[in-house]
């Protein structure tokens, strides 16, 4: 999502970026909390010179005190102002880091400057847990105004295996909770991926971690780092605390699953080949 010749798709403008024009390019993170968000923070930071976050732009998309960021403001006047600022500030970093990937999110949280968070759907805790999530149709849209070149990286992971790490943390009083709240997470982010050019969305897989790896290497604009790509990634996979083994539930837990587990099939089968 970038610019120049526009073309469109479901309402949404797909401009291609001139080849001989050196720009930045962003990267989102989506996927469900616990699928490897974390994970990604520690192999972004092997790249400090090529993959940066630039603090003011996560602050636009997100804050915790909801009176301001794209995905966060819950004010109609101030959102509009938000998409605004967001775009001029997009503009900006294109110019400022010509080469450079930008990472909207995942780099930092923002602990202490407003607390962005990881962007995950959803995104922090509280009340109104589960409407707090980011929007890509929203952010692909402000991305096309401003001209940038926008790309996703979907972040996959069996259901059961999330419900697991997330009930470990204590981030749900229940697993009936998580598993509800992640239902509607799931659902809206299959709904505005459906929204976005699939080729603009590359997918990566908690299960197996080293697929497709020549893809997201394209997506992150470091392509000339591929074999150093991979051996990070082997190299801190080997630090994870667990080797992703999904809990099997028993007949009539698997049950309360279905239909969270059926919706990422989907989405896998859509975008992870």
């Amino acid at each position: 999502m970038c610019a120049c010749d526009a073309g469109s798709l479901d309402g949404i403008v797909i401009r291609k970026q001139a080849a001989d024009v050196p720009r930045a390019r962003f990267i989102f993170f989506a996927g469900l909390e616990s699928s490897g968000h974390s994970f990604w923070r520690d192999i972004l930071a092997e790249f400090p010179n090529r993959i940066k976050q630039v603090k003011e732009l996560s602050h636009l998309l997100y804050a915790v005190d909801k009176q301001s960021g794209l995905f966060s403001v819950m004010d109609v006047q101030k959102a509009k102002a938000t998409v605004k600022e967001l775009t001029a500030a997009l503009r900006a970093a294109d110019l400022d880091f010509p080469g450079i990937t930008i990472a909207l999110n995942i780099i930092s949280e923002g602990a202490g400057e407003g607390g962005w968070g990881m962007m995950s759907y959803p995104n922090h805790g509280g009340a109104d847990k589960a409407i707090q999530k980011p929007d890509l149709r929203l952010l692909a849209e402000v991305a096309n105004m401003a001209g940038v070149d926008l790309r996703i990286i979907l972040l996959m992971r069996d259901a059961v295996d999330i419900v697991g790490s997330v009930r470990k943390r204590r981030i749900y009083p229940s697993e009936m909770q998580a598993i509800k709240i992640l239902e509607l997470q799931q659902a809206s982010l299959s709904n505005e991926l459906s929204l976005i050019d699939p080729a603009f969305v590359a997918c990566w897989q908690y299960e197996h971690p080293f697929l497709g790896l020549s893809e997201l290497v394209k997506h992150l604009g470091i392509e000339l780092f591929f074999s150093e790509f991979g051996a990070k990634v082997a190299r801190l996979w080997k630090k994870q605390p667990s080797l992703c083994i999904p809990q099997i539930p028993d007949n009539e837990v698997r049950l309360l699953y279905q239909t969270l587990r059926a919706s990422q099939e989907k989405m896998r089968v859509g975008y992870c080949g």
